[in-house]
């Protein structure tokens, strides 16, 4: 009887096979997280250009509806030559804030994070339907458009129905 004589252990074709596996699995949890990353990095974009939409929004609507000089067309009336002169809602049609230029209610600059954005409003004089009510109203629509370097990134539309005088 011969006996073999065989020692406990992994072969070199094992060892290669279990290394190769492991690379194989280390590479897919790595490419998992990069991708989580840059969701992450993408979000966090949309919300910068979202909360800039919102505030510019905001800034619009807290304008009286009517121009306290009279009727006017929309736009800024010639004495009117930055948002904080604006008196009315209409005045901030055709407003544009280019990338690197964005500032805050107080004419302050935006944050560096914020910096890589445009946005952009126009005003315009219509009819809007409100709720769920079955009938047309006479109002404005106002636009807010944020953009960065590879397009839009968020569009706010709100219908302000003209107030009673």
């Amino acid at each position: 009887m011969a006996r073999q004589n065989r020692r406990a252990g992994f072969t070199l074709v094992e060892a290669l096979v279990a290394t190769a596996i492991l690379a194989v699995a280390v590479t897919a949890v790595g490419m998992a997280l990069a991708a989580g990353h840059m969701e992450s990095g993408h979000s966090d974009h949309s919300w910068h250009g979202a909360r800039l939409a919102e505030e510019l929004m905001e800034r619009v609507l807290s304008r009286p509806y009517y121009d306290p000089q009279g009727p006017s067309a929309p736009g800024p009336e010639a004495d009117e030559t930055a948002p904080a002169q604006f008196d009315n809602m209409d005045d901030f049609h055709g407003y544009v804030e280019e990338a690197g230029e964005l500032t805050d209610v107080s004419a302050a600059n935006h944050a560096d994070e914020y910096q890589a954005f445009g946005r952009q409003v126009t005003v315009a004089y219509g009819q809007g339907s409100i709720g769920a009510w079955d009938f047309t109203v006479a109002g404005l629509t106002v636009t807010v458009t944020v953009t960065d370097g590879n397009g839009m990134v968020c569009r706010l539309v709100q219908f302000v129905p003209q107030p009673v005088r």
